[in-house]
């Protein structure tokens, strides 16, 4: 392979993911500076991961259909790389770590397995549905 194709390949493969997330994306893009404001009162769907975690990118696309096929649910991803107040305070130590979030705290973690849109769906639905039982 020659050297400018493999540094082309090299560079897009390297990227974050936050450059090709489009604006009309079924899910935010939040950091330190604006998670706390933009999740304030809701319940959130919250996606912490890292460009280089193999099993991160492998979700992404799970959690891309799940919020797209699911518009009136707010979902947020979270670099843990580029937001280490939010990773310290969520005492993340695995990711790619996947909660709902609502008035301040972790209500529920994915933690099942496979994470696929199936069972990812499935949480999702159970968590709303617990929600607005408490409501």
């Amino acid at each position: 392979m020659k050297k400018g194709v493999f540094l082309i390949l090299a560079v897009l493969f390297c990227l974050p993911a936050a450059l090709f997330a489009a604006d009309d994306a079924p899910y935010k893009l939040l950091d330190d500076s604006n998670f706390v404001a933009e999740t304030k009162g809701k319940l959130v769907f919250v996606d912490f991961y890292a460009d280089w975690c193999g099993p991160c990118r492998q979700f992404a696309p799970v959690f891309e259909a799940v919020a797209a096929a699911n518009p009136d649910l707010f979902f947020v991803k979270v670099d843990t790389d580029a937001s280490p107040k939010l990773s310290a305070a969520f005492k993340i130590t695995a990711i790619p770590y996947i909660v709902a979030y609502k008035d301040s705290k972790v209500i529920a973690k994915f933690t099942s397995f496979p994470r696929n849109e199936k069972t990812f769906d499935s949480w999702v639905k159970k968590v709303v549905a617990a929600v607005e039982k408490q409501d």
